[in-house]
């Protein structure tokens, strides 16, 4: 069984949280130059603390089965390899399956996160990412309010239930 030594928070540098990102840059939508949320909220704070504690090694728990992106780059560059930042940066599981994954997890008695199964997802991520084919429907599902106000702020389409509560039935008199 994992025992770990030491855990480390990371927050978003300089005040930067989803919609400052998606105001400033757009909402992340899979392509190129899109992710500056990953950046912005994971990436940047993920190497600050790296570059204090003077990490030399990054462990991942990625696979090639979770994107096409996931698979070239890890086909493209190996299991491990040497970043631009000097660490080497290592893919343990990168070629596991998924049952690979859930059997090594119970073997080794390693606590699941219950939003697994809360929100009946294989995938955790971001909540509001909006870089995947089927983000609408997961968010919708996951938290349906943060749904309605990415939909009303960034695609001007506000929900029918918006007109359909019992404030829209009401029959104003005008006189």
């Amino acid at each position: 069984m994992f025992e770990f030594l030491w855990t480390f928070e990371t927050l978003p540098l300089n005040g930067w949280n989803f919609f400052k990102i998606a105001d400033k840059y757009g909402l992340p939508d899979g392509k190129k130059k899109s992710d500056r949320c990953c950046d912005y909220l994971k990436l940047k704070p993920t190497q600050k603390i790296a570059k204090e504690q003077k990490w030399e090694i990054e462990f991942t728990g990625i696979t090639v089965l979770e994107s096409w992106n996931r698979m070239f780059h890890i086909c493209e560059r190996g299991t491990s390899y040497l970043t631009t930042r000097g660490t080497v940066k290592v893919h343990p599981i990168a070629y596991w399956t998924e049952q690979d994954v859930y059997r090594y997890i119970e073997e080794n008695e390693i606590p699941l996160n219950p939003a697994y199964s809360k929100y009946k997802v294989k995938r955790l991520g971001c909540v509001p990412c909006t870089s995947y084919k089927t983000w609408r429907e997961q968010l919708a599902r996951m938290d349906p309010k943060l749904y309605a106000i990415i939909s009303e702020r960034y695609f001007n389409q506000p929900l029918l239930n918006r007109f359909t509560g019992p404030q829209s039935l009401e029959t104003k008199v005008i006189e």
